[in-house]
């Protein structure tokens, strides 16, 4: 196993959209310092405490399933 990432893995995709403002913000904010491997958990972590799941209203669209999407709803609360 590789233990870096490659460029295509780190891309931006449609849902993952790593280049938003607001999920730049979130990563910054939650992925301070430490290896690879603790920032990852650090986001991890983050992701599972400060975005809310609500299985009754969920967006199942690409619009409500986009990583900025979250990232915006996070700021909301």
């Amino acid at each position: 196993m590789n233990p870096s990432p490659s460029p295509a893995t780190l891309a931006s995709t449609d849902l993952i959209d790593a280049s938003h403002l607001a999920v730049q913000a979130f990563v910054r904010e939650h992925a301070r310092s430490g290896s690879q491997r603790e920032r990852a958990v650090a986001l991890t972590l983050a992701v599972r405490d400060s975005i809310r799941y609500d299985p009754y209203r969920i967006d199942l669209t690409s619009a409500g399933m986009r990583a900025s999407t979250g990232a915006i709803q996070t700021d909301a609360r």
